[in-house]
């Protein structure tokens, strides 16, 4: 399977010096419903839309806005990524730039997608 790497995905949407921020693990990045199975207590991964080569913390920090998707509050979110060891250890600027790169796809994503039964309805703030 060919991976995208995470300046492949997110490149466009930070500076360029940022990309390098983004490091070489493999991640899962689509942590959508469907593709995650709960059962046990336990989740498993059983899609994998987004397979990308990225930092460690990746995986983790889109895992905490799928939380806050879910109706979390961000402090529940952030306490939960807090307990992941590549999360701690990210640097800050990597961090922010990644935030920033994932805001300006979904603002992207969204300006595209406003057919009736999208996620984002016609009319609906951005911001």
């Amino acid at each position: 399977m060919d991976l995208h790497t995470a300046g492949e995905r997110w490149g466009k949407y930070v500076d360029e010096e940022q990309v390098e921020l983004f490091a070489e693990d493999a991640w899962h990045t689509d942590f959508a419903p469907d593709n995650i199975l709960i059962h046990g207590g336990r989740s498993r991964s059983i899609g994998c839309a987004w397979p990308t080569r990225g930092a460690a913390w990746i995986g983790p920090f889109m895992r905490t806005l799928r939380i806050m998707e879910a109706g979390s509050e961000a402090g529940h979110a952030v306490s939960w990524v807090q307990r992941v060891q590549s999360w701690r250890e990210a640097h800050p600027k990597a961090l922010g730039a990644f935030a920033a790169a994932v805001t300006r796809l979904w603002r992207e994503i969204a300006a595209e997608d406003s057919a009736p039964g999208g996620w984002r309805q016609p009319g609906t703030p951005l911001s």
